[in-house]
């Protein structure tokens, strides 16, 4: 599925980051939090990048991180930003 979403080049972006995985996501939250304009962009039409999946047939595969460690840094992430959130 390929997303024909226009961007406003109109728009004063005070950051863009590429890629809407774990780093790009959390990237985002916290220029979010200090009120940045921030867009981001993404190759595939859905978010998330390694940590997805995927499915052929009836059968679902994990295509990312099955265990995540330093889950501490998303417990933060959370605790500081969870107004935007």
């Amino acid at each position: 599925m390929e997303s024909k979403a226009k961007l406003d080049l109109d728009q004063n972006w005070d950051a863009i980051i590429i890629g809407s995985g774990f780093g790009g996501l959390a990237l985002a939250i916290r220029l979010l939090s200090k009120g940045l304009n921030v867009l981001i962009v993404e190759k595939n039409s859905f978010i998330g990048g390694r940590a997805r999946k995927f499915t052929i047939g009836e059968y679902d595969f994990d295509a990312g991180p099955t265990v995540l460690t330093g889950t501490h840094l998303i417990d933060d992430l959370f605790k500081t930003h969870a107004k935007i959130i």
